[in-house]
C-alpha cells in the first residue's frame, strides 16, 4: 500500500482518519508473521485490537515513508504510528527508545489524538471529545450557510495545524452548528442570530470562554493564553434558574439518550399515574344521588311525625 492508499482507507472511516504502523526491520510471509516479527508491529496489533470499534490500523511495509512522517523526517530510521487524514499532515508517535514502545503508551497517544484535526460537532462526538482531555475550540456557525461553515473549517484547520504547540495542544477544533443547537449555546452567551461565534469549553469543568470582539481562532485562543478573555462558568448562576440551566447542559450533553429517557419516562407517567377512565369521577355529586338523599331525608321526619 502507499500514502494515497492510506488516505483513501481513511476517508472510508467514519472520522476520516487512519493509523499507519511501519517497522523498517518487518519480516515473514504473511500479515501475522509481520506483526509479531518487531516490537512496534505487536504493540499496535494490541492497541488495533482493544480500539479496534473506534480506530483504524494498517501495516505498511514499503520504502516511501516520507508522505507519513511530514516533517517529522528526523525520525525515517526509527519505526512509527503516523496518523493521517485527508488535507492534514501527518502526526507521528516515535519513541527515540525501544523500552518505551509499549501498550500503555501507544493507547495514551492514540485516545489523545483519535480525532480529525477539524470535524462537526453533534450527538454522536461531542460527550466523546469532550471528556477526551482538552478544551473544545468551536466555530458556532449557521448550519444551512455553506461559505460560513467554509470559512470557519479553514480558520480553525490553519490555527490547528500551524499554531504555537504550547496552545494548540490543549485543544480540539471543530464547529457547530449553532441555528441547530440554539437553546444550547444559548447557556454560554451566544445567540444564533449573531453568528459566526467562537467558543471554548471545557466539558468536565463547565467552563467556558466567550467573547465576540475576537473574530478569529488565532486571536481568540491567544488572548485566552494571555489572560485577555476570562473563563466564566455558566453553572455559576444560582437557584432556580442556576438549576435549569445545569439541567438544560446535561440534557443536551448527553443527547440522544436524555431525551430517550425523557420519552420513555413520560410514557410510564401516562401508564402507571393518569387513573383507568372507569376511575374517573366527577368533582361533584350525582343529581340522581342528590335526589336518594333527599328522598332518605324525608322518609326519616315523617317517620319521626308518626311516632
Amino acid at each position: 500500500d502507499s500514502y494515497d492508499d492510506a488516505i483513501a482507507k481513511a476517508l472510508d472511516s467514519e472520522e476520516g482518519i487512519a493509523f499507519v504502523v511501519h517497522h523498517p526491520q518487518v519480516t515473514g510471509n504473511t500479515i501475522e508473521e509481520q506483526l509479531q516479527s518487531t516490537t512496534m508491529t505487536q504493540v499496535a496489533a494490541q492497541v488495533s485490537r482493544k480500539r479496534q470499534a473506534t480506530s483504524n490500523f494498517y501495516l505498511y511495509t514499503g520504502d516511501d515513508i516520507k508522505p507519513f512522517l511530514g516533517v517529522e523526517e528526523a525520525r525515517s530510521s526509527r519505526p512509527f504510528v503516523s496518523k493521517v487524514e485527508d488535507h492534514a499532515a501527518p502526526l507521528v508517535w516515535s519513541p527515540e527508545k525501544e523500552e518505551d514502545v509499549h501498550s500503555p503508551a501507544l493507547l495514551k497517544w492514540l485516545d489523545a489524538n483519535n480525532f480529525p484535526l477539524v470535524t462537526e460537532l453533534g450527538p454522536h462526538n461531542f460527550n466523546k471529545m469532550g471528556k477526551a482531555g482538552r478544551r473544545l475550540a468551536m466555530g458556532i456557525v449557521d448550519g444551512e450557510d455553506e461559505a460560513m461553515i467554509a470559512t470557519i473549517k479553514t480558520d480553525l484547520a490553519a490555527y490547528a495545524a500551524n499554531g504555537p504547540k504550547a496552545i494548540v495542544d490543549q485543544y480540539y477544533f471543530g464547529w457547530l452548528d449553532g441555528k441547530k443547537w440554539g437553546k444550547f449555546i444559548t447557556q454560554f452567551d451566544v445567540e444564533a442570530g449573531a453568528l459566526p461565534q467562537i467558543l471554548v469549553l471545557h466539558v468536565p469543568s463547565r467552563e467556558y470562554w466567550q467573547n465576540t470582539d475576537y473574530k478569529t481562532v488565532q486571536s481568540f485562543l491567544e488572548a485566552i493564553d494571555n489572560g485577555e478573555i476570562k473563563v466564566q462558568d455558566h453553572a455559576s448562576h444560582r437557584g432556580f434558574v442556576g438549576k435549569m440551566h445545569k439541567l438544560e447542559y446535561w440534557f443536551f450533553r448527553h443527547m440522544p439518550w436524555s431525551l430517550i429517557g425523557l420519552i420513555v419516562f413520560a410514557i410510564l407517567m401516562v401508564v402507571f399515574v393518569v387513573p383507568a377512565a372507569d376511575e374517573l369521577r366527577p368533582p361533584y355529586p350525582r343529581q340522581d344521588v342528590q335526589a336518594a338523599q333527599a328522598q332518605e331525608e324525608r322518609e326519616k321526619e315523617e317517620s319521626k311525625k308518626e311516632k
